[in-house]
């Protein structure tokens, strides 16, 4: 996810991107975000993006104003995640 989230970004401005996977397996969601460059300028975070949603997925997360990372133990709330994530950025531009 890390990969993609960082091809897209350097193909895409004005963007936040969110990805999440799930491991049926071991019942674990991973969920990474990248900010473009050009809103990291207009104050947006990914860290702290990733640290206001990582608690509904079940887990924690960190990383820095450009590309956060979180891990948790709750996949079925991917959704709660993503629309807490789509308010957060929509009151912040």
């Amino acid at each position: 996810m890390r990969l993609l989230a960082d091809k897209l970004k350097e193909k895409l401005s004005g963007v936040v991107i969110v990805l999440g996977a799930q491991d049926k397996e071991q019942n674990k969601a991973f969920l990474v975000i990248a900010v473009s460059t050009d809103l990291l300028s207009r104050g947006m975070d990914a860290g702290a993006l990733i640290r206001q949603v990582a608690p509904l997925i079940g887990g924690s997360g960190g990383g820095r104003q450009d590309f956060a990372q979180a891990g948790g133990r709750n996949p079925e709330n991917f959704r709660l995640a993503f629309e807490k994530l789509r308010d957060i950025i929509i009151h912040q531009k």
